[in-house]
């Protein structure tokens, strides 16, 4: 029943961490924010797909490792707009962002290695500059030290994990005399 498990893992995390994302935010009083009602759709049709994702990774773990790739970068690009498009300004300690970020460089790790951690940490930072330069120039509210203080915890972040990652090629501890 758990063999091939981590695809069944990653999918049923994915699952409820958009589920605690989409209610969180449903019983927030001051939600939404910059997207309006658009957060809700995203993160509603993001939660079907995670749902189905999860049947495939029970159901057929050639699938669920075939469509891996594409879940991952549809991950990423749900959560990096799902943060910036929901959030109060100053609410850094309830934003998912970090969350978010773990999970994206987690699963990477456990299915790629290092060399797909680094790929989806690049990619997570150039999604997170887009969208911050973008804010700014539309004239929208963007805390540049907050902004700021997010890119360099996603830097420390990515660089451990991608150490991390790296470091699962040999025994994890010295061997006892």
């Amino acid at each position: 029943m758990f063999a091939r498990r981590t695809g069944k893992v990653l999918a049923t995390s994915r699952a409820a961490m958009a589920l605690v994302f989409l209610l969180a935010l449903l019983l927030d009083p001051t939600a939404p924010r910059l997207g309006g009602s658009g957060v809700y759709s995203m993160l509603a049709a993001y939660l079907g797909g995670a749902a189905v994702m999860i049947m495939i990774a029970w159901r057929s773990w050639w699938w669920e490792f075939r469509l891996a790739p594409w879940v991952h970068g549809i991950d990423t690009l749900a959560f990096v707009f799902a943060v910036y498009f929901s959030e109060v300004s100053m609410a850094d300690f309830n934003s998912p962002f970090m969350a978010l970020t773990a999970f994206l460089l987690i699963s990477a790790t456990l299915r790629w290695g290092w060399y797909a951690v680094a790929w989806t940490s690049l990619a997570l930072i150039g999604l997170n500059l887009m969208i911050g330069a973008g804010l700014f120039l539309l004239d929208m509210p963007i805390d540049p030290y907050r902004y700021g203080r997010r890119l360099m915890y996603l830097g420390v972040l990515s660089m451990m994990m991608v150490w991390l990652s790296g470091e699962q090629r040999g025994p994890r501890s010295a061997p006892m005399p």
